[in-house]
């Protein structure tokens, strides 16, 4: 963060996790994301925010996955699972509140549709 308060650079965190083995033919996988919060209420809303925007991406065994919050069928395979969070911005590029902030991206496999 800048002696103003905003981002500098660009941002990314990954995640990578060991092998996934997805056996059933009618696999599939959900991703949703919310955006990084804090819980501090912005007075000044023409200056600062409370939001850090992110562009989310998943891929499992090298397909994509989108982002949507609806099931993908991915069947059988086994991979490696990887979750980013790409290009990390404060919401309308304003200046930063002070505090703690969180957000999730979230992935579910389920064995059936």
């Amino acid at each position: 963060v800048g002696a103003d308060g905003k981002l500098t650079g660009s941002y990314t965190k990954s995640s990578t996790q060991g092998t996934v083995v997805c056996n059933g033919a009618a696999t599939t996988i959900t991703a949703s994301s919310t955006a990084m919060t804090n819980s501090t209420t912005v007075t000044d809303t023409t200056n600062f925010t409370n939001t850090i925007n992110y562009t989310p991406t998943v891929s499992l065994a090298s397909h994509s996955v989108t982002v949507d919050g609806s099931p993908h069928a991915i069947g059988e395979l086994v991979g490696t699972l990887n979750v980013t969070a790409d290009t990390l911005a404060p919401a309308g590029g304003k200046a930063l509140l002070a505090g703690t902030y969180a957000g999730t991206i979230v992935v579910t496999l389920s064995p059936s549709a």
